[in-house]
């Protein structure tokens, strides 16, 4: 039974299960099964997974766009540091004076 429920007690699945027992002393075997079954079903643990298709063509084109948009920044960044440095040196000199 497990080799049948295989696809359903694995991957992206959800399962439900109604397991049916009889009261007769004839079926007691049965019945002490599947409900050993029941319980071990229930110790199954599904860590799904989305089926994600990489398009590596569109994902290279974005990080290239995002190193391009990064270094555009630290240019900036760099300019603006210059500035701050140029006019801290200045500060600086006319500190001494005062």
């Amino acid at each position: 039974m497990t080799r049948l429920l295989q696809d359903s007690l694995g991957g992206n699945a959800r399962t439900s299960m109604i397991i049916t027992i009889s009261p007769s002393k004839i079926n007691l075997e049965e019945s002490i099964s599947s409900l050993m079954f029941g319980q071990r079903a229930m110790k199954v643990q599904n860590k799904p997974l989305v089926n994600v298709v990489v398009d590596y063509q569109t994902l290279s084109i974005k990080l290239q766009d995002n190193y391009d948009n990064l270094n555009e920044e630290m240019i900036k960044l760099r300019i603006k540091l210059d500035k701050l440095s140029e006019e801290n040196k200045q500060l600086k000199v006319l500190f001494i004076f005062i």
